[in-house]
């Protein structure tokens, strides 16, 4: 049945196609191969599978028209290899069996179109163009598909960066309010640093996740951010405090929990939770709330050990800085009673490079 003009220059409204004909008779595939070229397509013969292999391989080709029956491979073997390996090339499959299995064949083997021999020229233009416009539509969603997973990539880039941000300036923030204190307690902002790079290196030392370490290097720098609500007569008191006094210094971990929950920020939750436990001991005499073991988070476990450890190496109003085997034996003395006999272990165990954390802030 022959094609009207006005649709034959409908179909014609495309790219011409670079048409690989693989069949292994050449008279045929001449006649295809002239057809196409008289349409306006650039076309190259193949006579079996492995030569068309080869015209493939180069990248040139936008359609595959391909006989089922080849000497050697067949053509449904080459039809799933291009779909698998060449997806962008569109295929047409011809056969002189025009049975419906050996359709479905052809169509299972990734083919987009089956033509039955003998077909007219028209079929075969119209099954090309047909091939051509699904190419161009999966070529283009195979593009537009890279492009939003290029954007997405970006987005995601640009987020990451963001959260970056937004961690940097949290932690300075952070960082700010717990310096906040150095400015009614001289020296507590070094005191704060050690205490919250110690912190972290404790906590990897212990197997904590990465990412949790940096969070609570960062919290426990707020430990004692309470102190800000500790009166001055009683804050800066050269001598021993009274009973009274020492009560409302230890309101400083509630103060602080206060300052820094319900926010629903994890850090300043994190903080919080540190604040309000690094005075709390094993043995259940701490303080505020008198929590005993594992009733302690680990958290304020690990800054009870490390807060400890740099006070007593510190300078402070009512007494001078302790030597660091003393500070030692005084932390040894409160393991399993006001120290976790485990973050005791690892801090012992990983002393030197505690040491070398002090003398960097030390600036040594």
């Amino acid at each position: 049945m022959s094609v009207s003009r006005s649709k034959r220059d409908l179909w014609r409204e495309r790219l011409h196609a670079s048409v690989l004909v693989v069949d292994d008779d050449a008279n045929v595939s001449s006649a295809m191969a002239q057809l196409l070229e008289r349409d306006g397509h650039r076309t190259s013969v193949a006579g079996n599978v492995a030569h068309a292999r080869r015209r493939l391989a180069d990248g040139s080709v936008d359609v595959m028209v391909c006989d089922v029956r080849l000497p050697g491979e067949s053509g449904l073997t080459l039809a799933k290899e291009v779909a698998r390996e060449h997806p962008d090339v569109a295929v047409v499959m011809i056969s002189g069996w025009g049975d419906l299995g050996t359709a479905e064949a052809a169509l299972d083997s990734g083919a987009d179109r089956f033509l039955a021999k003998p077909f007219g020229p028209d079929e075969l233009l119209i099954a090309v163009s047909d091939v051509l416009r699904r190419r161009q539509t999966r070529v283009r969603s195979l593009v537009d598909n890279r492009r939003l997973e290029e954007d997405v990539s970006h987005l995601r880039g640009a987020v990451n960066d963001l959260n970056v941000a937004l961690q940097e300036a949290r932690r300075d923030t952070l960082l700010r309010l717990a310096l906040a204190a150095d400015c009614r307690l001289p020296g507590m902002g070094p005191h704060l640093r050690r205490v919250g790079r110690v912190t972290e290196l404790v906590a990897r030392r212990m197997g904590i996740d990465p990412s949790r370490c940096e969070a609570l290097g960062a919290a426990s720098m707020l430990h004692d951010v309470g102190q800000i609500g500790v009166p001055d007569r009683v804050l800066l008191k050269p001598g021993r405090l009274t009973h009274e006094e020492r009560d409302l210094m230890r309101l400083h971990t509630v103060i602080g929990r206060d300052l820094l929950t319900g926010s629903g920020d994890g850090l300043l939750e994190l903080a919080a939770t540190v604040a309000h436990t690094h005075h709390e001991r094993v043995d259940g005499n701490g303080y505020p709330r008198g929590l005993a073991g594992d009733g302690i988070p680990l958290e304020g476990r690990i800054v009870s050990v490390v807060d400890a450890f740099d006070a007593l190496i510190s300078d402070r109003p009512h007494r001078p800085p302790m030597s660091v085997q003393r500070a030692l034996e005084v932390l040894s003395a409160g393991t399993g009673t006001r120290f976790d006999p485990q973050v005791m272990t690892v801090f012992i165990d990983h002393l030197s490079e505690i040491d070398s954390i002090m003398a960097e802030e030390a600036g040594l």
